[in-house]
C-alpha cells in the first residue's frame, strides 16, 4: 500500500508526526508513504482536493469550513486520526501575577497572524469571561498584523504587554527571562486541533491504507507517551537546529503533560464540538457540518 502525504508547515506541536515518520511506524503496517515537503499555505488542501496527493495533516477547521461553504461532492474534505487534541498556543508576557484572562481588559495584546484558529478559539475564551472583543479592538488593545517573531520583538521593546504564540518560542522567552507563561490555551479542554485530512473520494479509494496509517498513529502515540522527553528529543532534534536541546525537552514535556498531544487516535466528539463552537462564535463558519459527515470511520 502506498500513500502520498503532503506535510503541513513546520511546527513543534507537530512532533508526533515527525516521530511517526522517523521511527517508520507506517512501514510496520505495510504502508509506504511518500512524505512531500510543506508548500505555501493551503497548498496541501488544494492538492488533496484535486487528487495530486492522498492526504495532508492540519486543522479540522478546514474540513468544517469546506462543509460550510461548498455542497458535498467527492472533493469534500474529511478527517481522521486525532493527533493534536488541545490548543498548543499560549499567552506570554510581563503582566502582574497571578494573571487572569480578565486582565486583558487593561493590557495591550498582540495576536498570532499566521493562522486563524488560535485567535478564533481565544475569542471564545474571552467571551466566556465577559470580555467584549469588539470593545478591546475599539480601544486599540489588540494588534493583529505581527508575525510571531515580530511579536517577540514588540514584547521586548515594551510595545505590547501580552503576545500569543506557540513553542518553542514560549520556552525560549521563559529561559531568557523576557516574559512568563500567562495562559496556556490547552487549559480550555480538548479542542480538535490536528488530524489527517483527505477528500471523500480519497477516503473511499484508500480505505485500507488509511486504516493502516491510523493503526500506525496508535502505535506512535503509545511510544510517545512511554518514551522519556530526552528520548523523543533525540529523535526529532535534527528538525529544530536552532533550538537548544534543554529547550526542546521543555517543549516536549509541556505539550505532552498538558494533553496537547493525544494518546487516543479516535477523533473525540467532545473535541470536535468544542472546535466547532469556537469557529461558530468567531464567525468563521455558519455551520460546521455533522461529526459523521466530517470524520471518517476506519
Amino acid at each position: 500500500m502506498k500513500l502520498a502525504l503532503f506535510e503541513n508547515f513546520h511546527a513543534a506541536f507537530y512532533i508526533p508526526f515527525y516521530v511517526l515518520k522517523a521511527l517508520r511506524f507506517a512501514d510496520k503496517e505495510g504502508l509506504e508513504i511518500d512524505w512531500l515537503p510543506p508548500g505555501p499555505p493551503g497548498a496541501g488542501i488544494e492538492a488533496v482536493q484535486n487528487g495530486t496527493v492522498d492526504l495532508t495533516w492540519g486543522g479540522p477547521m478546514r474540513v468544517m469550513k469546506d462543509r460550510d461553504t461548498h455542497a458535498e461532492t467527492d472533493r469534500s474534505l474529511v478527517c481522521f486520526s486525532q493527533v493534536v487534541t488541545r490548543d498548543p498556543f499560549c499567552l506570554v508576557g510581563r503582566a502582574p501575577a497571578p494573571f487572569k484572562l480578565e486582565d486583558l481588559a487593561r493590557l495591550r495584546m498582540s495576536l498570532v497572524s499566521e493562522v486563524p484558529t488560535p485567535w478564533l478559539c481565544l475569542q471564545a475564551d474571552l467571551a466566556d469571561r465577559g470580555l467584549d472583543v469588539h470593545q478591546l479592538q475599539a480601544q486599540g488593545r489588540l494588534v493583529t498584523d505581527l508575525t510571531m517573531q515580530q511579536q517577540i520583538e514588540a514584547l521586548a521593546s515594551g510595545k505590547t504587554d501580552v503576545i500569543q504564540l506557540f513553542e518553542p518560542f514560549v520556552s525560549q522567552i521563559e529561559a531568557a527571562g523576557q516574559g512568563s507563561l500567562l495562559y496556556a490555551a490547552s487549559s480550555r479542554g480538548v479542542t480538535l486541533y490536528t488530524t489527517f485530512i483527505a477528500s471523500k473520494a480519497g477516503a473511499a479509494k484508500n480505505a485500507a491504507a488509511f486504516a493502516a496509517l491510523d493503526r500506525a498513529v496508535g502505535a506512535m502515540q503509545q511510544w510517545l507517551f512511554a518514551a522519556t522527553p530526552d528520548e523523543i528529543a533525540g529523535v526529532v532534534e535534527g528538525l529544530f537546529p536552532g533550538v537548544a536541546r534543554p529547550i526542546l525537552i521543555s517543549v516536549i514535556q509541556r505539550y505532552r503533560s498538558t494533553g496537547v498531544w493525544s494518546l487516543q487516535r479516535e477523533v473525540s466528539v467532545e473535541a470536535f464540538d468544542r472546535l466547532a463552537n469556537c469557529l461558530l462564535r468567531g464567525g468563521f463558519i455558519r455551520s460546521p457540518g455533522s461529526f459523521m459527515d466530517c470524520v471518517v470511520t476506519l
